[in-house]
């Protein structure tokens, strides 16, 4: 995968498992992306943000499922 495939996969986990299943306005899980990920910049390594902030490491499922809704339109 190129690195905008990989932002996607990024993108749809952080949404589907993070902000989806809590809200997508609840201010603490924003809140905890903005520590987290944004605040960090590139001060470390983006696997290491990631894992931090999901729990566990990136995973396709949620990129695959979303790519699947945008296939079935």
């Amino acid at each position: 995968l190129c690195t905008l495939q990989w932002s996607e996969v990024y993108s749809a986990d952080i949404y589907l498992s993070k902000f989806k299943s809590a809200g997508v306005y609840k201010s603490t899980v924003g809140n905890e992306y903005r520590r987290k990920i944004l605040a960090k910049g590139g001060s470390e390594d983006a696997m290491d943000l990631m894992k931090d902030f999901l729990g566990r490491e990136p995973q396709m499922n949620a990129f695959l499922e979303v790519k699947q809704r945008t296939l079935t339109k």
